[in-house]
């Protein structure tokens, strides 16, 4: 009969024409165990920089942890705090509540210091309860990120402001750059602040609460509502650059008029009144008109957009989401 010709490689033989023996099979199981070793390695790395401590769970640092746990339910998120008064808040938003006293060495790889600056006596404390918060809960795998203000820029004329804008030369002012310059120093991120605002919190309840302001009405006022701000701060963990110095705001500024005019949109606003009172002829000059921030730098480094871009949209939506219950 005709020879049989098979064609390839009989899969049962190696090269030599023998069997492989059973040191090449040990060979190929060690080598699958040290990959597989590898990869757990690997994975559980990632899962660590992937975990949070946010310092300071007020509104803003409370939304950052609760956002953070919502995007990735597998990451473990702490959320520090002065008091146990929104222990059992945090803990039903996948939370892990930790009292400032009760720091045990936990480390994350981000840490969001989210402690605003009025609750320390000078920038000396600020900037070293940053620097201690950096040595007690982060472990540098991820970002270090402080929460800051535009409030430090000098800009006062209506003028445009970036993130590297002028600063101010004023205590308050010097508070904050006191910290700023700590966080950097160890490699954080700065991201600097609008004024921020949801519902019931922000200038517009402040100026409502008082009736009459003693301030211009025609001056402007860069804002962010509260859950963007904390979706920036989020951002600026996952994306930003050691170092970096951001500013976020919706780049929609507004006239103290202008911002009332929105909250009256409101119905819980929608009969209540503030005056403010008139200026000086003399001081209507290139002072005390605010400023105007431009994010694109920001945007761009971390991917971020606001979900309200005008304070306008914000009260629309709540009035609309009032007006379907």
């Amino acid at each position: 009969p005709p020879h049989r010709v098979t064609l390839g490689v009989d899969s049962t033989r190696c090269g030599s024409g023998r069997r492989p023996d059973s040191g090449a099979k040990v060979s190929k199981l060690a080598r699958a165990m040290w990959w597989w070793s590898l990869l757990l390695l690997v994975g559980a790395a990632l899962a660590m920089v992937q975990d949070v401590y946010v310092v300071g769970c007020g509104v803003l640092g409370k939304g950052a942890a609760t956002q953070w746990h919502a995007a990735d339910p597998s990451a473990t998120v702490y959320g520090e705090t002065g008091t146990e008064r929104i222990h059992e808040e945090l803990r039903a938003a996948g939370v892990k509540p930790v009292l400032r006293p009760a720091r045990d060495g936990t480390r994350c790889g981000n840490v969001l210091f989210c402690v605003p600056p009025s609750a320390f006596p000078s920038g000396e404390v600020y900037a070293n309860e940053v620097r201690l918060a950096a040595s007690e809960c982060w472990d540098k795998t991820g970002r270090f990120v402080l929460t800051s203000s535009g409030g430090v820029f000098a800009e006062d004329g209506g003028g445009i402001c970036t993130e590297t804008s002028p600063t101010k030369d004023d205590a308050r002012a010097a508070k904050m750059l006191a910290a700023e310059a700590a966080a950097r120093e160890l490699g954080g991120v700065v991201i600097r602040l609008a004024g921020l605002y949801d519902l019931h919190r922000g200038a517009h309840e402040f100026w409502f609460n008082k009736g009459t302001v003693d301030a211009r009405d025609d001056a402007l006022v860069n804002l962010l509502n509260y859950d963007d701000a904390s979706a920036a701060v989020v951002a600026a963990a996952k994306r930003a650059q050691p170092g970096d110095l951001l500013l976020a705001a919706d780049m929609a500024p507004r006239t103290r008029q202008a911002i009332v005019d929105a909250a009256k949109r409101h119905p819980a606003f929608a009969d209540r009144h503030v005056t403010f009172t008139q200026v000086p002829a003399n001081d209507r000059g290139p002072k005390r008109l605010g400023r105007r921030y431009d994010c694109s730098f920001t945007r761009n480094r971390i991917q971020w957009e606001p979900r309200f871009p005008t304070i306008e949209a914000f009260f629309d939506h709540e009035a609309a989401a009032a007006a379907a219950k």
